[in-house]
């Protein structure tokens, strides 16, 4: 299930506003940025840094993924979205124990609005070591400006 989680205003750069939209005992589970072989993972941390302004071009439709190694078992029990740009798109948040075999979690096929963020809440919550936004089809270059793995107790 996504939720919109209101309009940013402009000059607002923070994350942490959006994760308490998310929900009142939503908190972010933090690790390191992982990307496929060939993308400059210095530039996805962009991604990941807690700062809307600042986004990670991945410099093509997909498929292509993103995520984060917690670098030991963590609860995620949403995801919050952020694209740069609007289109439709596929995007498929999978979880994994060993960083090498997924398992899909949930898929999220629609347009979502630019700069628009979506809280992305699984179907349950699960324990995992890796998790990534996968995007398999997408009408505009993905960009992402936030990806925030969440815990929401309760």
């Amino acid at each position: 299930m996504a939720r919109e989680l209101g309009v940013v205003t402009r000059g607002s750069c923070a994350i942490e506003p959006l994760v308490i939209a998310a929900g009142p005992t939503c908190a972010r589970v933090s690790g390191e940025v992982e990307v496929e072989s060939g993308l400059d993972e210095a530039a996805a941390r962009a991604a990941m840094d807690g700062d809307t302004c600042r986004t990670w071009n991945a410099g093509t439709t997909g498929p292509v993924s993103l995520g984060v190694d917690f670098g030991a078992p963590k609860r995620v029990s949403a995801v919050l979205l952020m694209s740069r740009d609007g289109g439709a798109a596929t995007h498929t948040i999978e979880a994994s124990d060993d960083g090498t075999t997924y398992r899909q979690l949930i898929v999220v096929t629609g347009e979502l609005a630019a700069g628009q963020p979506y809280a992305i809440y699984l179907p349950e919550e699960v324990t995992t070591t890796h998790l990534r936004v996968r995007t398999t089809k997408s009408s505009y270059p993905v960009t992402w400006r936030e990806i925030v793995p969440l815990t929401c107790p309760g």
